[in-house]
């Protein structure tokens, strides 16, 4: 709809506009998109630095964001943040300078994601508008912060996040009431005293988090004064969590931490804290609780059976098959967040079909049996999951059981959890199987691995899929996923492809003859499979073909029958670790990618 110039300029502010951007597009211009930012009620800014493993050649966002600007600006630009509040005044006296953007009062919303680096000497220069009223920062480097100046400026602020290394001053002084709601601190150095100080000022405060905080040397945390003071606020907690870096808690610690918010619908908690009297309240609180997310600790590795390990090769208190079974055990859960703590795919591959490849061992070995007996597979509870973010491992030992792994995956979330809105799925290209042991987790990004199979989640409107690997992507396997793939001459592409799997279909049907004979024609009785009156039936016939290349073929095909709605509501995207994109513009840059990696390989073998 067309409208005059005025009308927009007295109209603009009523609308709620989002800004994004991520230097992983590789987008040929920043110009055009920082256009965009006026007006803008969200600013969501990402960069990835290049994983080189030199930690010194990576560069800071202002730094990255000052390439476009060229290199004679670098210098001056202090931050991204400061480049965009610069003034607009155009710049008669040198042609080569552009005209800046400026952030508009209208910004309620900011989040900064990546390798940001807030100096001490200059992070008090960066905006922070007094419109705003959620701020997420989440920085790989070790800063100062005054968090009390945000607190001052922000005059609306609801929402504050900070994780991620910030060291946090307070040089001014707190106002009597603060509208603060939610307060997210992880990795944070705090002074217990200040922030008894800042729980007196914040009496709406209703979510709090303090993830992993860094003891100052001297002065460490008093919890069972910190648990009094929480209890005599005059408004309970919505969600808390506490946790200090390298200190596990007692058994009365962790549960008076979980006893904070006794009716509490979102729980977070570390996987080690998933001790059994845990489990047990997490079984009695399961007709409330809909959101859990469990952090992983980053200084251990995965062992080849799901638990964990620490730096000396000890086993930790997780292990995979906790978070197994808890999904199979909670139906009333709606949002799930692992997205660190591995789950193993064989916890889903119910036909024992993994390993069921010509070299893979033989389904009547004992090595064989011993596996599966390690691994119980099940059907989860939770079926109207909305939110699921998961890092799936597969421990395989053979490259060719990369596509059956993906194939269950794929087939498992979309028929065991068909209302999915929200899917996030990483994976480990390696990870540990002892101690001094790493296998890897093959993830193959062709159109047999099965992401097809993600097709038949006719609500989600949000996907990341991280694929392990070179990234190199079959424009076919991909670009069903947006509008521009779903015309007649790449369905043709794609049928040429499954057309080519008559041999391999035919090797699926001998294995899976040899399976069923040595499953006595059953699989193992599964945890959580279905109610109290028994297995659920439906769900088993549409689980038959788990993790076939034939489930594949039958979904490749029903996709691109004429009338079929292919996920009618995905709206963002991501293949790698940048931000997630429009579907059309994900495609394109994964397609730009792929070329350039043949490229190269064909310049190196010349």
């Amino acid at each position: 709809m067309g409208v005059c110039k005025e009308w927009r300029a007295m109209n603009q502010h009523r609308a709620y506009r989002q800004f994004e951007w991520d230097f992983g597009w590789q987008k040929s211009s920043i110009d055009e998109s920082l256009k965009k930012l006026s007006n803008t009620g969200r600013l969501v800014w990402g960069y990835v630095a290049p994983d080189d493993g030199n930690d010194t050649e990576r560069i800071d966002d202002h730094q990255a964001l000052g390439q476009f600007y060229g290199a004679e600006e670098q210098a001056y630009w202090t931050s991204p943040i400061n480049s965009w509040s610069s003034n607009m005044a155009s710049n008669n006296n040198n042609n080569n300078k552009r005209t800046r953007p400026v952030i508009s009062m209208a910004l309620r919303e900011m989040e900064l994601n990546g390798y940001y680096n807030i100096h001490a000497s200059r992070h008090g220069n960066i905006p922070f508008p007094p419109t705003v009223t959620s701020i997420k920062l989440r920085c790989s480097k070790q800063c100062t912060f005054d968090i009390s100046r945000i607190l001052d400026a922000c005059p609306l602020l609801e929402t504050l996040h900070l994780e991620k290394h910030f060291w946090l001053t307070y040089h001014v002084p707190l106002r009597d009431r603060l509208p603060l709601r939610s307060l997210v601190l992880r990795f944070a150095h705090l002074s217990q005293d200040w922030f008894h100080r800042l729980l007196k000022s914040a009496p709406l405060l209703q979510d709090l988090m303090l993830i992993d905080l860094i003891q100052i040397s001297g002065r460490g945390w008093d919890t069972a004064r910190l648990f009094q003071h929480l209890g005599s606020l005059p408004q309970p907690l919505r969600t808390f969590h506490f946790s200090i870096q390298n200190t596990l808690p007692s058994d009365e610690e962790l549960e008076r931490m979980v006893m904070i918010c006794p009716e509490a619908q979102h729980r977070t908690l570390w996987s080690y804290n998933l001790t059994p009297a845990v489990i047990r309240i997490l079984r009695d609180e399961q007709t409330v609780l809909t959101t859990l997310d469990i952090l992983w600790p980053e200084i251990s590795n995965c062992c080849g059976n799901g638990w964990l390990l620490d730096r000396e090769g000890d086993y930790l208190f997780y292990s995979s098959q906790t978070l197994h079974r808890i999904l199979c055990v909670m139906p009333s859960l709606r949002h799930l967040r692992t997205l660190k703590a591995p789950y193993i795919i064989e916890n889903m591959d119910i036909h024992h079909r993994t390993t069921m490849t010509q070299h893979g061992p033989s389904l009547r070995d004992d090595a064989y049996r011993e596996h599966w007996i390690l691994f119980q597979a099940g059907i989860w509870m939770c079926r109207n999951l909305e939110t699921l973010h998961l890092q799936v491992h597969g421990h395989g030992r053979y490259p060719s059981e990369a596509s059956t792994r993906t194939r269950v995956l794929y087939g498992y979330i979309s028929t065991v959890c068909p209302q999915l809105v929200e899917l996030s799925l990483d994976s480990m290209v390696m990870c540990t199987n002892d101690v001094n042991t790493h296998t890897e987790t093959y993830f193959t990004a062709d159109l047999s691995s099965g992401l097809c199979l993600l097709s038949r989640l006719k609500f989600l409107k949000h996907l990341s899929v991280t694929i392990g690997g070179h990234g190199k992507y079959d424009p076919a396997t991909l670009n069903w996923l947006c509008v521009s793939g779903r015309t007649a001459e790449y369905r043709k592409q794609r049928r040429v492809i499954v057309d080519g799997w008559e041999a391999e279909l035919q090797i699926e049907k001998q294995l899976e003859a040899e399976r069923f004979i040595a499953l006595d024609g059953a699989s193992q009785l599964l945890v959580g499979s279905g109610s109290e009156s028994g297995v659920d039936e439906a769900l088993m016939e549409r689980l038959q073909d788990l993790g076939l290349l034939r489930d594949v073929k039958n979904s490749v095909l029903e996709m691109d029958l004429d009338g079929y709605d292919c996920l009618p509501y995905l709206r963002r995207l991501s293949c790698g670790e940048t931000l997630a994109q429009s579907p059309q513009e994900e495609v394109r840059l994964r397609t730009r990618q792929t070329v350039m990696a043949q490229l190269r390989e064909k310049w190196w073998w010349r």
